[in-house]
C-alpha cells in the first residue's frame, strides 16, 4: 500500500486549518535574549537548509509508514514540537499533539533525523527558537476491502467428521508393533463443487502413519466448498489427525524396536 504525507508548517504565533478544523495554538510573547532562553517568536525564523520544498523531500523520503498503522488504517496530523538550537541542530523533540503511538513515533524520528538548520535570530544574533511542524499523515490507498470469504467444510459437523475418521481409521500394523504414534498434518484442495485431491502432508511422523492420514481424507464425502462473496471457489483445506496409542503399547514397541536394533548392529558387526 503506498502512502501520502502532507506537510504544513507553522509558527504558535499562527492560526492552522485543516479539514474543517481550527487550531489555534497559543501565543507566548517570547523571554528577553539570554543564553539560555527559548525563543517562540524570533525575527529571523529557523530554517531548513534549502528552504520548506527540501524539508517535504526529506520528510518524504524517510517518512516509513508503520506497518500496523496502514493494517490499521490509521491517518491523521501529528504535531511535532522542538526546539532548534544556536548552532542549528535539532534538541527537545516531542508530539505536542498525537495520533496514535506509532504515527507519533515514526514522525519524532524522522524530525530528529533532519540536518542541521538555520538558527533562528533575535537583533542579529542566533537564538533558541521552539518550532512546530505539523506531519499529515495519510494513507494514499484506500485499505482494501476483505472479501466475503467462507472456508471449505465437511457436510456435518465436526463431531460426525471425527467420527468418520475413528469408523475409518485402521492403525498401522507396523506402527503398531514398535509403538509409533504422532501427529499427521495434512493439506488438500478442495474444488468448486467440494471434491477433494491432491491430499499432501505438511508435517510428517512415522510413515505408515502419514499413509493411513492420507487414505482417511480420501474417504470423506465431498465438502461444502468455500465461498467468496456468495460464490464457490477452490480453496485449500487442513487437517490434523492425530495417532495414539496407550503407553504399555508405546513402551512395549519401543522396547521390540530397540532389541531388534542391537540384534542388527550386532550382525552386522559379525559379517565384518
Amino acid at each position: 500500500m503506498r502512502y501520502l504525507l502532507l506537510l504544513t508548517i507553522f509558527c504558535s504565533s499562527l492560526t492552522f486549518s485543516q479539514e474543517e478544523e481550527i487550531i489555534q495554538l497559543p501565543v507566548s510573547k517570547g523571554p528577553k535574549a539570554g543564553d539560555g532562553e527559548i525563543f517562540t517568536i524570533v525575527e529571523e525564523q529557523p530554517e531548513y537548509p534549502g528552504g520548506f520544498g527540501e524539508m517535504m523531500k526529506f520528510i518524504q523520503s524517510n517518512f516509513e509508514y508503520p506497518a500496523i498503522a496502514k493494517e490499521m488504517g490509521d491517518e491523521g496530523t501529528v504535531y511535532v514540537q522542538f526546539v532548534v538550537e544556536k548552532d542549528g541542530s535539532i534538541s527537545n523533540v516531542k508530539a505536542i499533539r498525537g495520533v496514535t503511538e506509532e504515527l507519533d513515533a515514526e514522525s519524532i524520528r524522522v524530525v530528529k533525523a533532519m540536518p542541521t538548520w538555520s538558527p533562528g535570530k533575535q537583533k542579529g544574533r542566533p537564538v533558541r527558537a521552539r518550532f512546530t511542524l505539523p506531519i499529515r499523515c495519510k494513507l494514499s490507498d484506500p485499505a482494501p476491502k476483505k472479501p466475503n470469504l467462507t472456508p471449505a467444510r465437511y457436510p456435518g459437523s465436526f463431531t460426525d467428521m471425527i467420527q468418520h475418521t475413528m469408523n475409518e481409521l485402521k492403525y498401522p500394523e507396523d506402527a503398531l508393533k514398535y509403538g509409533e504414534t504422532g501427529d499427521v498434518k495434512l493439506e488438500f484442495s478442495v474444488s468448486e463443487t467440494g471434491k477433494i485431491s491432491n491430499v499432501k502432508v505438511v508435517e510428517s511422523a512415522y510413515p505408515s502413519l502419514e499413509k493411513e492420514a492420507i487414505r482417511i481424507v480420501n474417504t470423506f464425502p465431498d465438502y461444502i466448498p468455500a465461498k467468496k462473496d456468495g460464490v464457490n471457489v477452490p480453496s485449500v483445506a487442513y487437517m490434523l489427525i492425530p495417532f495414539n496409542l496407550e503407553k504399555k503399547a508405546i513402551k512395549k514397541g519401543q522396547k521390540l524396536k530397540l532389541q531388534e536394533e542391537k540384534k542388527r548392529l550386532k550382525e552386522a558387526k559379525k559379517k565384518k
